[in-house]
Parts: C-alpha cells; structure tokens; sequence
C-alpha cells in the first residue's frame, strides 16, 4: 500500500509527486521502499509559483531545478543573439535612408539632438540606454517623467507622426546590434516607470530574464 502522493505506478518503476519542501515525508518514504526492487523517481512539484522556466541544472555539482530562469541558454542563446544580428544588420542597410530623411526632418524642424536616449532596464535589470528619434522638445530621463499623451504639447512639429507610425523606435536596431536588446521581446520601460510598475504589478521583474525587445506581444 502506498501514501497518496505516490501519483502512480509505471512498469519503470514509481514515480513521486511531493511539494519541494516535504524533506521529512521524502525522506520517510523512500525509507520505506528500500525493501522493494522497484526504481524510484522523484517528479518535484514546482508548480506552487508562477514560473517561466523550468530546467534541470547543476551548480558546484549539486543537482537544482531551475524555476526562475531565462529560456535563452546554449544553443538557444546562439540562435537569438544570431538571428537578432543578421536581421538587424539587414533591416539597417535597407532603411538607410529612411534613418538619412527623418534625421534631416528632425534637425530642420526643431532644435536639438536627432537622437533621443534615455536609461532603461535589459537583461537581469542591468541599466541600458536606449536610442530614439527625438520626437519632443524635452529630453526626460529623470526620477519623474511625464508619459506622453494626445496632442503634448512637447511634440516637435512632426513628433506626433513619428510616434504614431513608431518611426521613433528605428534607432534600436543599433541598441540591438550592441547585444542590449533583441528584436523581439518585452518592451523596455524608462527607469523611473519600471521603478513604479514593479510595486503594482505581481512578477513584474521576471520580464528581465530576457532581453528587452523592439517589439512584442504588446505590439
């Protein structure tokens, strides 16, 4: 006869669902079967969070289960930063010259910087600086900053356009050929809004087990 949470038996042997802090009742089970021939296999039960990766690790040769952590290791990790490189290099030579036209736009339409930059979080919450084209008559990157809204009256003559039709954003690729951003990803929020959202918004953080994107399910 065996407890509950042995879930079942297989023709490879029994398989164990426990919670990971049930140390004692492992322990006293696995006592228990030691007069049996049967192969035992431990099936940890790490569905008591939210989790966005699960793997098996080792760390200083002790087996883990790795419930927090980004997907994008080994191989995957080549293939992102690869394809993110390829494609970005490609998309740049091709709007060239869109990137020529509005920074001529830009300069002619309003004093000031073509490029906007401005401090967010990347990969593990490590501060990046992110480029845009300026598309307001203010540079923001402090502790406040005011979110941009219909008819701001801080837009440059042709800010509204470049935001609508996200013109604004093309700068980026350059931030992912740096390796701070990939193509596709969560969007990176400026620093003093990420610093708000992570105290409204349960798991907010877990956004920055992977590089920050210039598009993604939002888009």
């Amino acid at each position: 006869d065996l407890p509950e949470y042995v879930k079942y038996r297989h023709v490879d042997g029994i398989y164990l669902s426990l919670p990971m802090a049930s140390q004692k009742r492992i322990l006293a089970l696995l006592d228990g079967l030691r007069d049996t021939t049967g192969s035992i296999y431990f099936v940890p039960d790490t569905f008591v969070t939210d989790l966005i990766q699960v793997r098996v690790d080792s760390v200083g040769g002790i087996p883990v289960v790795a419930v927090c952590e980004t997907p994008f290791t080994g191989l995957n990790w080549v293939i992102k930063r690869g394809t993110d490189l390829l494609l970005s290099i490609l998309i740049l030579t091709l709007i060239s010259p869109l990137l020529v036209l509005i920074a001529f736009c830009i300069k002619l339409t309003s004093p000031g910087p073509v490029i906007f930059k401005q401090r967010r979080y990347g990969l593990d919450g490590k501060e990046i600086i992110v480029y845009k084209f300026r598309s307001m008559v203010t540079m923001d990157d402090g502790d406040t900053i005011q979110q941009a809204q219909k008819e701001d009256p801080r837009l440059t003559p042709i800010g509204a356009f470049l935001r609508g039709t996200s013109l604004d954003e093309l700068p980026q690729f350059f931030n992912v050929l740096q390796g701070g951003m990939s193509i596709v990803g969560p969007r990176p929020h400026a620093v003093a809004h990420n610093e708000i959202y992570r105290k409204l918004i349960k798991g907010y953080m877990l956004r920055h087990k992977v590089p920050p994107g210039i598009t993604g399910w939002a888009q």
